[in-house]
């Protein structure tokens, strides 16, 4: 099975803030199952910057070394199609979830990933969507 992590998951992992959670995912990462999206990059590379730009360090520093760790998956032709039927069957339901966590989820569907995610509750709208949780912590 392939896992598509969300951007809260990485986040908590880059802090170190749920020991079952960062052992989980390194496990996945040695057993090639994790995929990055280029759109859970993007919004990593922003914090990252906040970060910096407030003087720290440490988060540059991780996300460097998870850039090692795993290549972003680009999001492609099939990702946008997804993301088309996603986006106007959410909208015709009144079920609409924020506009990264659309392009995120049609990514994975894409990708035929499950998410991974601690928002369960939005991701959970999306047909089809395998959604799972390793977090054990907030």
């Amino acid at each position: 099975m392939k896992y598509l992590p969300d951007t809260n998951l990485w986040s908590f992992y880059l802090r170190a803030m749920d020991s079952r959670l960062t052992d989980q995912v390194e496990v996945a990462m040695l057993a090639g199952e994790l995929v990055m999206s280029a759109i859970v990059l993007a919004e990593l590379d922003y914090g990252a910057e906040k970060a910096r730009l407030r003087g720290e360090l440490r988060p540059i520093q991780r996300l460097t070394r998870l850039r090692q760790a795993i290549t972003a998956t680009s999001f492609d032709q099939s990702a946008a199609t997804a993301y088309g039927h996603l986006r106007s069957d959410l909208e015709r339901r009144g079920l609409t979830i924020g506009s990264l966590d659309m392009l995120v989820a049609a990514h994975a569907l894409a990708l035929g990933a499950a998410i991974v995610t601690h928002n369960v509750r939005e991701f959970s709208r999306i047909p089809g969507l395998v959604v799972e949780d390793w977090q054990t912590e907030i």
